[in-house]
């Protein structure tokens, strides 16, 4: 599995060959993709807005809609960074992006440490995931 930096430098990369093609241009000017790969995982990491709006730009919008993509690291990150379009998500995505199973995720709504929208809902709340979420990041940090 690649890791964040080396995901956001493969997107970047295939951005700029999708923008040579298409405009028949150069695109080599400014920073390197590997470089600006960097910056902006250090930015997610940060939870910065320019980071985000910058990951949304370099991910294809098909692939934010995939269960696949939200289990990569790149994926994971750019979820705790608060780049989830949405206000809810199915217990089985929460699972995948948690790296828990989807029992455990339903215990945790029962428990009360993880809302739901409605009390027989299959949906948890984005922020909930959000914040276990980074909570999970910290500890692999600090």
């Amino acid at each position: 599995m690649k890791d964040v930096k080396q995901d956001l430098t493969d997107r970047l990369l295939l951005l700029r060959s999708r923008y040579e093609v298409a405009f028949r241009a150069d695109a080599g000017t400014g920073l390197a993709a590997e470089d600006l790969a960097a910056v902006v995982e250090a930015g997610l990491h940060d939870s910065l807005e320019s980071a985000l709006a910058a990951a949304h730009a370099i991910v294809d919008p098909a692939d934010l809609a995939t269960v696949a993509f939200w289990q990569t690291p790149l994926g994971v990150l750019l979820f705790a960074a608060g780049g989830f379009p949405h206000a809810d998500l199915p217990q089985t995505l929460a699972a995948r992006v948690l790296g828990c199973s989807r029992q455990y995720v339903s215990e945790m709504v029962k428990s009360g440490k993880l809302a739901a929208p409605h009390a027989k809902s299959r949906l948890v709340s984005a922020y909930g995931v959000r914040e276990l979420l980074r909570r999970k990041l910290d500890k692999f940090v600090n």
